[in-house]
């Protein structure tokens, strides 16, 4: 599955993860592409994680909205939380990630290149994007 996306609900990228990791499909990030908040949580349910250099991903602190579409993190909490539910749910696929060692408090996007993600093995293989005619 070829993912692009910004994210979207915690609840609903859960769900598609655990399809993923039940099917043993292969994640792949877009060359140029992103894989931000949620999206991460499908990334990770992938057999194999395959992202392209010019990947990028993000992470940040866990957060829904209410029904008058506020902000809230009252029933969602952090991404610490969303770790354990998620390794209780689809033990073992979810490694640990970056975002526990470098976890930002004030709630702000920890972004991570694909090499980066690769030290924290998140991504497991990673594809070297070439430029055509040298540039």
């Amino acid at each position: 599955m070829v993912l692009n996306s910004r994210g979207g609900k915690i609840y609903d990228a859960m769900a598609i993860a655990k399809v993923i990791h039940g099917l043993r499909i292969e994640t792949v990030v877009a060359k140029d592409g992103k894989c931000y908040s949620s999206c991460l949580m499908i990334f990770q349910a992938g057999l194999v994680r395959t992202a392209y250099s010019s990947s990028k991903f993000m992470l940040h602190y866990a957060y829904d909205t209410d029904e008058d579409g506020k902000t809230t993190t009252d029933h969602v909490g952090s991404w610490r939380y969303f770790l354990k539910l998620i390794e209780y749910e689809m033990s073992p696929i979810f490694v640990e990630m970056v975002v526990i060692q470098n976890y930002k408090k004030d709630g702000s996007d920890v972004d991570i290149t694909a090499t980066e993600a690769v030290k924290h093995n998140i991504v497991n293989r990673l594809i070297i994007d070439t430029k055509i005619g040298g540039k």
